[in-house]
């Protein structure tokens, strides 16, 4: 998935999260096998948007081209997250 695609579903998460104020209360969330598909992005978009409990986070990843696009995506959603995160290669 290339950089501008991310941008793109990270910038429609903000837009739909305006409109919905849901949160989620998970103090820890574990993701395996993080690829960068659509649906990972989404997934963890939509977790670092919401879950404002969070404690630490392990995200498990396929590839390092995965883990880059994880850690960016984490950067850019994650500015008032406490939460610690882990990065694992598979």
């Amino acid at each position: 998935m290339g950089r501008r695609r991310m941008e793109r579903i990270v910038e429609q998460r903000k837009v739909r999260n305006r409109h919905q104020n849901k949160r989620l209360c998970l103090k820890e969330f574990q993701m395996y096998g993080f690829s960068g598909r659509k649906t990972d992005v989404e997934i963890l978009a939509y977790l670092l948007d919401t879950a404002i409990m969070l404690e630490k986070i392990l995200i498990n990843t396929e590839t390092a081209a995965a883990q880059t696009l994880a850690q960016q995506l984490v950067e850019n959603l994650s500015s008032s997250l406490q939460a610690e995160i882990v990065f694992e290669n598979h």
